[in-house]
């Protein structure tokens, strides 16, 4: 047959592939459809059989030791991140922590909220010094946290949700950043944290073995454990 004066026989590859193409939209359309809102699986939750698989992948072992290298990688993220603002990088403004003070200003001069900018600038600013080594450590605490599985849900999971948070807040209106980034890592510091990250792969899960097996141990503090590990 013609099409736009091109041969098209059976032997075309282009042929092929747009049926390819047709046929797997039409298997989009069917698991689409397995998970409609109206259509309740056996839990009894909307969303088909959604529920109950996303249960099995939490409960799968293979899924929960990738996870830990995300929480890994993550961590190296903090260290990246922390090092370009250590106190012996001096920035482009001839301050120490390499490029905080300049990123600040950028966040002054694009405000989200009046009273954060207000606050960046006659608070933080006159205690730089202060505050860009506390930002130092803080992030370099989250990333040892996460590489080490120590701690996650208190120091890696919260600490790192608002740390992005307080980011997410100071940088959002500034020109070219990427505002999706924000939720996708607040995202995953949420998932350690409610996770509990550090249990499989980390020093936590051995801190909890170790918490339960000895006889020292009051019931007090195992109670205290469980929440921070």
């Amino acid at each position: 047959m013609k099409t736009n004066d091109d041969n098209c026989s059976v032997r075309d590859v282009a042929l092929w592939v747009g049926l390819y193409r047709i046929a797997l939209g039409f298997m989009w359309f069917d698991q689409a459809l397995q998970k409609a809102p109206w259509i309740i699986g056996p839990e009894g939750k909307p969303y088909g059989w959604l529920y109950g698989y996303i249960w099995k992948e939490i409960n799968n072992p293979t899924f929960g030791f990738y996870a830990e290298f995300l929480r890994i990688a993550l961590g190296f993220m903090w260290f990246d991140q922390a090092l370009q603002k250590a106190p012996w990088i001096i920035g482009p403004e001839g301050k120490p922590y390499g490029w905080l003070y300049g990123y600040i200003w950028k966040e002054i001069n694009n405000p989200t909220f009046g009273f954060y900018a207000e606050f960046l600038k006659n608070i933080l600013l006159p205690n730089f010094g202060f505050f860009g080594l506390t930002t130092f450590l803080i992030e370099i605490a989250i990333g040892c946290s996460l590489v080490f599985g120590i701690l996650v849900p208190l120091i890696g999971g919260l600490g790192g949700t608002l740390m992005q948070l307080n980011i997410a807040v100071g940088s959002y209106r500034i020109p070219g950043e990427w505002f999706w980034l924000w939720p996708l890592l607040i995202g995953s510091h949420i998932i350690f944290m409610m996770g509990r990250g550090g249990r499989r792969v980390g020093l936590d899960g051995l801190i909890l073995k170790t918490s339960s097996r000895s006889p020292n141990a009051g019931g007090k503090l195992r109670h205290i454990l469980q929440h921070l590990v």
